[in-house]
C-alpha cells in the first residue's frame, strides 16, 4: 500500500512555493485543500487516489484548526486542539506521512498580522494583534515546534514526519527538494521561486495604509469565519488594496520589525522549546531567528 503525503503548514511558511511544485509532479493524485481533515465540519465523500498513485494532500491550515474567537478570519493553533487535527489524518488517510514547514515565531507572527491586515479586512494596530494573539491564560499562537514535533512523532513515529525550515528553503532550496524526494519516494524538481509563489509582504507603511483603508471601507460586524464585507461595491474595494501592493513593490519601504518588548515577549514563551529543536533537529537555529 502506497502511503499518503499530507503538507499541514503552518500558513505563511512557504505553503505556496510548496504547492507550486507539487502540482507539478507526475504520477501523484495531487490534492488542495480537499477539507477531509477538517476537525469541526470535514467534507465527505472525497474521491479516493486514482489507481496506482500517491495521494499528496496540501492544505496550510490543516495545522491551524480553529478560529480566533475576537480576530476576523484569523486561523489560530492551540496544543490542546492538536491531538483531534492527527487523529482525523490518521483515520482518513492510508498510511501517511506529515510534511510540517515551521517559520521562526518572530518573523511568522508578522507575516500573520500582515495576512489580517490584507485578507481579513484586520484594523487593529500590530500591538493589539499582538494581544490578542498571546495576551492571557490562551495562547493562540502556539506555535511550540518540538512541542509539536515530538506529538507528531507519537502519532505517526518519526520516520513518517518531515519537519523543513522556511529559513532553509530561502537558502538552499535545491537541497530541501532533494530531502523531500528521499522522504516521499516522489521527484519534485526545484525551481526558484516566482514573484506568484513568493508572496511578498507589505511595508510597514503599506500595512498602515491598508489598516486605515479597512478602518474606513470595512463593516465593522462580521461572522468570524464569513468573507470580508465592505461598505463600497468589493471589486473597488480589492482595486484600492492593489494599487498599494504595486506602489510598495516599485517603492519600498521599512518592513514592521517587532520592537525589543515585543520580541522579549515572544522569547519568553518560545525560548526553551526553541533551545530543544536545535537539539533535535541538530541545527544551529539561533542564526536563523529561532531564540
Amino acid at each position: 500500500m502506497k502511503p499518503e503525503i499530507v503538507h499541514i503548514g503552518f500558513s505563511k511558511s512557504a505553503s505556496t512555493y510548496l504547492q507550486s511544485i507539487f502540482q507539478e509532479v507526475n504520477d501523484v493524485d495531487y490534492c488542495y485543500k480537499s477539507g477531509k481533515f477538517d476537525v469541526e465540519e470535514p467534507k465527505e465523500g472525497q474521491r479516493g487516489a486514482e489507481l496506482g498513485l500517491i495521494r499528496l494532500e496540501s492544505d496550510e491550515h490543516i495545522i491551524l484548526p480553529e478560529w480566533h474567537p475576537i480576530l476576523h478570519r484569523v486561523r489560530v493553533t492551540r496544543f490542546s486542539a492538536l491531538p483531534k487535527v492527527f487523529t482525523r489524518i490518521i483515520d482518513r488517510s492510508e498510511h501517511p506521512k506529515v510534511i510540517l514547514v515551521i517559520r521562526n515565531q518572530y518573523h511568522l507572527i508578522v507575516s500573520r498580522y500582515s495576512q489580517f491586515i490584507v485578507g481579513s479586512g484586520g484594523k487593529l494596530h500590530f500591538q493589539e494583534f499582538l494581544d490578542a494573539m498571546i495576551e492571557g491564560d490562551e495562547n493562540y499562537f502556539d506555535n511550540r515546534y518540538h512541542r509539536i514535533q515530538c506529538a507528531l512523532n507519537d502519532s505517526f513515529e518519526e520516520q513518517n514526519v518531515k519537519v523543513l525550515i522556511y529559513e532553509e528553503i530561502n537558502k538552499r532550496g535545491a537541497e530541501i527538494v532533494e530531502e523531500l524526494n528521499q522522504f516521499t519516494g516522489l521527484t519534485f524538481t526545484y525551481k526558484p521561486a516566482k514573484f506568484r509563489s513568493r508572496r511578498k509582504g507589505l511595508s510597514k507603511r503599506a500595512l498602515n495604509w491598508v489598516r486605515i483603508l479597512n478602518s474606513l471601507l470595512i463593516r465593522s460586524k462580521q461572522p468570524k469565519i464569513d468573507q470580508v464585507r465592505t461598505r463600497i461595491p468589493k471589486l473597488i474595494y480589492v482595486s484600492l488594496v492593489r494599487v498599494i501592493r504595486l506602489f510598495d513593490s516599485i517603492f519600498p519601504g521599512d518592513k514592521l520589525i517587532l520592537t525589543n518588548e515585543q520580541h522579549e515577549r515572544i522569547s519568553a514563551l518560545f525560548s526553551e522549546d526553541n533551545e530543544r529543536l536545535a537539539k533535535s533537529l541538530n541545527r544551529n537555529l539561533s542564526e536563523l531567528g529561532y531564540h
